[in-house]
C-alpha cells in the first residue's frame, strides 16, 4: 500500500479542475459537499466544480475515467438502490472506490 501511494503522490495531480457531484440543490448533501469540495480546492490549490444532478450524479460518475477528476459525494442510496431495483445502470463495486 505505501509503495502505491508513492507512485500515485508522484504525479502531478490535480492538472485541471475536479468535479464533485452531489444530489439535488439545497440538502444536506449539497451543503456538505460544497463545504468539503471548498477545503479540498484549497488543499489541492485548483478549482472544485460542484454539479447538483440528483441520481444522475452516479450514473455520471460510474461512466466516467477513474482518473480522480469525477468524484461522488452521495448518500445510502449508492449502495441501497441495487438491492431495491432491479437494473440499476451501475455496480456500486466494480464502477465506485471509496476515498478516504
Amino acid at each position: 500500500m505505501l509503495a502505491v501511494a508513492a507512485a500515485a503522490s508522484a504525479q502531478n495531480y490535480p492538472e485541471k479542475p475536479i468535479r464533485v457531484y452531489t444530489t439535488g440543490v439545497g440538502g444536506s448533501s449539497d451543503l456538505s459537499t460544497r463545504l468539503i469540495a471548498q477545503a479540498m480546492g484549497g488543499a489541492f490549490a485548483q478549482r472544485m466544480i460542484v454539479e447538483n444532478r440528483a441520481l444522475v450524479s452516479v450514473e455520471t460518475v460510474a461512466g466516467a475515467a477513474p482518473d480522480g477528476y469525477s468524484l461522488l459525494h452521495y448518500s445510502n442510496v449508492l449502495w441501497l438502490m441495487p438491492l431495491l431495483q432491479a437494473n440499476v445502470p451501475w455496480d456500486t463495486f466494480r464502477d465506485f472506490a471509496p476515498i478516504v
